[in-house]
């Protein structure tokens, strides 16, 4: 921990990957921004790395971030992440939908409905503790009973058992106590001056009414594009109860795409024209040349994203598919082969490959599932290509690796 402090003395960005050394998750919680950040009032305000940034980018020309930085800040520009811009370039533009979508899915889970009331027990309130408790315990085995089944199950809510539903009814006014009385509390810690007890408490209050607003979304629907999943999932053991919008059209447009004026949006990517449906574009020719055509190619991505006007393009690919791509069909296995764990299969893989080598000219990139297969392949097609061969374990790290294939 002395170690980092004193680099973080000494560094201008304050980031974790540019740490020369080794460091531990408890050790970099301990000086890391995190919720109970009391922002203003911490006297290593004008200091921190974080906010230093944050002040920052209010002064740079241009922006490098990803889909969901860009969503947060559309759809809460109260939390000003970043800077005023009037120009935004979506490259991977057929991701955006999703992307909308994971951002508003919203969840109740019994893991932390458990840890919240654990907290409960811990801060010494007995009675929203025990009855918080008996309420998570009666409604979720209810909730494995709907799954029917695990995964990713809808929720068939009209057909719903009477006792589930008052089950959710009994789990949400438990939470909406417990959030009250957390509120309660962390008002009194800033009132004595207890700052971070009190952002820390504010959290968990904000966390049960958020458990709890997936309960009253099942009661009262207010948003009729929602379907409702149980996740069961065996992976982690976790038990959710899962709203997720199957629409976000609307919501893209009046945050994104409602105002050309102000904001100007450029969608980018290699899989938007896949789908050709009416009105008027442009599409690659055989020459490569631009041909107008009556047939828009962005039907399915504006509607899905909410576009109704906008100037639509094509640019060519500045790929020579004939010279630079070529296709070979594998032989297939046969026997012992046909079972990936036998070393006939092994053989068959190696052989496969060094035909794509020598198809390839030598430039050729290979990705293998494991290490022991990359190290055998390597040494197969080292001995039998007769073109220069490196691979991981030979001595170089990835970035050599990397720089030698250049």
């Amino acid at each position: 921990l002395n170690a980092l402090l004193d680099w973080a003395d000494a560094t201008e960005t304050g980031d974790r990957a540019e740490v020369p050394f080794p460091v531990r998750g408890a050790d970099w919680a301990k000086v890391a921004v995190d919720d109970a950040c009391h922002g203003e009032q911490c006297p290593f305000f004008k200091d921190c790395h974080h906010y230093r940034n944050r002040r920052r980018l209010q002064d740079v020309k241009l922006i490098l971030t990803n889909h969901d930085m860009v969503i947060l800040d559309r759809f809460h520009p109260e939390f000003k992440l970043l800077p005023p811009y009037g120009l935004l370039v979506l490259d991977e533009a057929h991701e955006l939908e999703a992307r909308a979508i994971s951002k508003f899915e919203r969840e109740l889970s019994q893991r932390k409905v458990v840890a919240l009331f654990e907290r409960l027990r811990r801060l010494g309130l007995p009675n929203e503790f025990e009855a918080l408790k008996v309420a998570a315990y009666g409604f979720f085995p209810l909730l494995s009973r709907e799954a029917k089944g695990k995964g990713r199950m809808r929720l068939d809510l009209p057909g719903a058992g009477a006792d589930f539903k008052a089950a959710a009814a009994k789990l949400l006014a438990t939470l909406r106590g417990a959030g009250r009385e957390l509120a309660r509390l962390s008002e009194e810690a800033y009132e004595l001056g207890q700052c971070r007890e009190s952002k820390q408490l504010s959290n968990l209050s904000r966390g049960a009414y958020k458990s709890g607003a997936v309960l009253r979304e099942l009661a009262a629907p207010s948003r009729p594009e929602t379907e409702t999943f149980i996740v069961d999932d065996e992976s982690d053991g976790d038990l959710r109860l899962l709203l997720t919008p199957f629409r976000v059209a609307g919501l893209l447009v009046k945050t994104l795409f409602g105002d050309p004026k102000a904001l100007t949006v450029v969608c980018m990517s290699a899989t938007l024209a896949l789908h050709r449906k009416a009105g008027k574009s442009y599409r690659t020719g055989p020459d490569g040349s631009l041909v107008e055509v009556a047939e828009p190619v962005f039907g399915e991505f504006r509607k899905r994203v909410g576009l109704k006007q906008c100037r639509e393009f094509v640019c060519r690919s500045p790929f020579d598919y004939p010279r630079q791509a070529a296709l070979l069909l594998p032989r297939p296995p046969h026997g012992d082969a046909e079972n990936p764990n036998t070393a006939a299969w092994r053989a068959w893989a190696k052989a496969q490959t060094l035909d794509l080598v020598r198809l390839s000219e030598g430039r050729a990139l290979v990705l293998t599932t494991s290490a022991s297969q990359c190290k055998e392949l390597g040494k197969h097609l080292a001995e039998r290509s007769g073109y220069p061969t490196a691979y991981q374990g030979q001595g170089m790290d990835n970035g050599q690796l990397v720089e030698w294939f250049k």
